[in-house]
């Protein structure tokens, strides 16, 4: 494994927008929400695309309080690593002073550098599958709590007691760091998370209140990465969403921790629907503590639980899917189902626009609103919320 690093972070420097202005980087990403979105002819058709609007990120550095890490090695140094790799390839890329990172974990991450080389902990490496420390994912919350989560491929011997140790010693070091747990990846692919999780130290949840609903949150469950901008289209969508009703019944597909649909709904019936498998305790735990009667947990793939869906009978389908947008499979469900309303948050606006083409080929569908978020200032990724209703074919 190779190092690339400096004294401020070559990530950073190498960002599509080093050296403009926040303006002109707006300008350059409404431009490519445009570009995307065009894609669909169907949409184009709908909405006035030259109209769509990228609202700013209340924090332009700082703003990532989630974070996944991976573990190297500086041999020169001595020391442990943590990092990304750069693109197509494992040479890491030291992220020790990213503006992107809520500068709260800086700390918290130091002293897990530390801490690896005073244990001996060995860092895993990827071309012969041996060693043990793979990935570390931080997150803190707006109040200041923090959670870790260490990522290795197993969970025996005595790497597996100088680990908990040292979740002990950070415990101590850090009153605010509240769940330390591991997961257990011995895959030798690019997936950052296993199927299995245990907790190390703390607690294995913390709750964390979106629009005044307490959702449970681990290390290691889907969770935004900017929160302050998050909340603000948390915020929009809960007034969309209250204006089909008490009674609407409501899905959140693809939920994570359940924050889209536990916080934008009050008394409707909720489905919650969540593969992850670190996110299906916290998820379960806080639909508990939510006192609704109606709410449904599921965990599993969305192509495999359609039949779930289908008896659900959604009035309002939510989605928040991965990069590679919405399931073939899912798409053909809405289109058979019809549904009175769905609310789409892709991070992905090219693979929006290809799901959008499809669904909007039935004419009963029209676009409510259409609006872009920049979530990770200084670099190309965008979210962007569609908000349809079903009206008159």
């Amino acid at each position: 494994m190779t190092l690339a690093s400096s004294t401020s972070c070559s990530h950073c420097q190498a960002g599509p927008y080093q050296g403009q202005t926040y303006a002109a980087e707006l300008e350059a990403k409404t431009r490519l929400l445009r570009r995307e979105l065009a894609t669909s002819p169907r949409l184009a058709a709908k909405w006035d695309l030259e109209s769509v609007k990228i609202l700013p990120s209340p924090l332009k550095e700082g703003y990532r309080g989630n974070v996944k890490l991976v573990f190297g090695w500086d041999k020169v140094a001595k020391e442990a690593l943590l990092g990304i790799y750069a693109p197509g390839s494992h040479r890491l890329v030291d992220l020790r002073h990213c503006r992107e990172h809520d500068p709260r974990l800086q700390p918290l991450l130091e002293a897990v550098r530390q801490g690896v080389k005073e244990e001996g902990l060995p860092v895993f490496q990827p071309e012969s599958g041996k060693g043990f420390l793979r990935y570390l994912l931080a997150r803190v919350l707006p109040d200041g709590r923090m959670l870790l989560c260490f990522v290795t491929p197993h969970a025996e011997g005595a790497w597996q007691d100088k680990l908990r140790q040292l979740a002990r010693r950070l415990r101590q070091d850090f009153p605010l760091l509240r769940s330390i747990s591991q997961n257990l990846n011995s895959s030798l692919g690019n997936a950052v998370l296993g199927s299995l999780s245990q907790e190390l130290d703390g607690q294995w949840s913390v709750p964390c209140t979106f629009l005044d609903t307490p959702v449970a949150v681990t290390g290691a469950c889907f969770l935004q990465a900017n929160l302050p901008q998050f909340r603000i289209i948390l915020g929009g969508l809960r007034a969309w969403v209250e204006g089909f009703g008490p009674a609407c019944r409501v899905a959140d597909l693809y939920c994570g921790c359940g924050a889209i649909g536990l916080s934008v709904t009050r008394t409707q019936p909720l489905f919650l629907l969540e593969s992850d498998h670190a996110s299906q305790i916290p998820l379960m735990e806080a639909a508990r503590a939510d006192g609704r009667e109606e709410i449904g947990v599921t965990r599993g793939r969305v192509e495999d639980c359609l039949a779930s869906l289908e008896l659900f009978e959604p009035d309002l389908v939510v989605v928040d899917p991965p990069r590679k947008g919405l399931d073939p499979a899912l798409v053909e469900e809405l289109v058979r189902q019809k549904p009175t309303a769905l609310a789409y948050l892709s991070c992905k606006p090219f693979t929006l626009a290809r799901d959008l083409e499809l669904l909007l080929a039935d004419p009963a569908w029209q676009v409510d609103s259409l609006q872009g978020f920049d979530m990770m200032p200084g670099t190309e990724h965008l979210e962007c919320l569609a908000l349809l209703r079903r009206g008159e074919s």
